[in-house]
């Protein structure tokens, strides 16, 4: 089969073919692939290689030999760079449209040698830039051009999140930006361009407890914190690193930072609970009858930091304050006598604590 071209506006046909006698006619007439690069160029691979062809004359310009041309895909990125697959071992390389210097790209895949680096099955461009090659027998491949390296992506038949097989043959990117792979042995997969909205973050042994109420609280430094009835988890987002859960410091309802090292918790009928993260020292306070100035009660719904940095606590007893120098708590309590364990706002004089009828445990609030 020859080049054949074809004219919308007269409806007329031409007919290119290869000439041995003539170097400005196409190469070959086993015509693989056609299309144009981004500065309008029309290219013609066929089974001697590849040509530059001039749509206006019908005459080629530049051909490029390639050794092995039973297959041939070339694609030009927003960068300016030339791909080519080509041959029977799908071999990646790029072309040099001005030298007409072919390069060749094997794919360095840890654990792999030998041909299996060369197999390329297909290429694409995403909408960020970034080129995708669909291997055949080393999975899903992406050039990360800073650091001028392959970035592989392969199936884990104990990771149901990764691909399901290793072998593919297309890679496609939808409007919606999700990508799809087509598989020579399991049908098609799909993966996010972008995380997803939500994403769960508990551990298998975590949702085995099915909590009633679980408490989230991210602290300065960006780390996560999740309270449950058996334990605090504790997850760094910026690395993914998830220490082993502490269930000494179980039924949180409430956390606070008063700074940057210093993490406040609530545990239900536990008392209140300082962390210093750096440390790892950790404080309890509890209720202690011999104490005037101990802590009023383990029942504590709420903890809040006001803006001078004290901590306060809604209690079933009472609003109680603690003081950060001498550790004493002093409690208001409603003056008809009722408990106070509502919602708790930030607030800095005791004209509020007036309005709302409340007095410290003294009388002379």
């Amino acid at each position: 089969m020859a080049g054949i071209g074809f004219d919308p506006a007269t409806s007329r046909i031409a007919h290119y073919a290869h000439d041995p006698n003539d170097s400005g006619s196409i190469g070959g007439n086993d015509v693989i692939s056609t299309g144009q690069d981004r500065s309008g160029v029309f290219w013609i691979g066929h089974r001697s290689g590849l040509d530059r062809f001039d749509r206006t004359t019908g005459r080629v310009s530049l051909h490029i030999p390639l050794e092995d041309r039973s297959w041939l895909q070339f694609h030009e990125d927003r960068y300016g760079v030339f791909w080519l697959i080509y041959g029977a071992d799908n071999t990646l390389a790029t072309l040099d449209r001005r030298s007409g210097t072919v390069t060749r790209h094997p794919i360095e895949c840890e654990g792999l040698s030998g041909s299996e680096l060369d197999s390329v099955f297909a290429m694409f461009e995403d909408r960020d830039g970034f080129m995708w090659f669909a291997t055949r027998r080393n999975g899903l491949v992406k050039l990360d051009r800073p650091q001028k390296r392959f970035v592989r992506y392969r199936n884990n038949p104990e990771d149901n999140t990764r691909m399901a097989a290793d072998r593919l043959t297309t890679i496609y990117q939808d409007r919606e930006g999700n990508y799809w792979i087509g598989l020579d042995e399991a049908p098609p997969n799909f993966f996010l361009s972008r995380p997803p909205l939500f994403e769960n973050l508990t551990q298998a042994a975590m949702r085995t407890e099915s909590p009633r109420k679980i408490v989230v609280f991210k602290d300065r430094g960006g780390t996560l914190w999740l309270g449950s009835e058996k334990a605090l988890w504790k997850i760094r987002r910026n690395t993914g690193e998830r220490p082993t859960p502490d269930s000494s410091l179980s039924s949180v309802v409430s956390m606070a930072e008063q700074e940057p090292d210093v993490l406040w918790l609530v545990g239900n009928f536990r008392g209140l609970i300082r962390i210093h993260q750096k440390s790892g020292q950790i404080k309890v306070y509890r209720p202690d009858p011999t104490n005037p100035n101990a802590l009023n009660t383990n029942q504590i719904e709420r903890i809040l930091i006001a803006r001078n940095g004290t901590p306060w606590l809604a209690t079933w007893d009472g609003l109680a304050k603690l003081d950060r120098e001498t550790d004493w708590f002093t409690v208001y309590r409603n003056k008809v006598g009722s408990g106070y364990h509502g919602l708790l706002f930030r607030f800095q004089t005791a004209r509020f604590l007036a309005r709302c009828g409340i007095s410290n445990r003294r009388g002379n609030g």
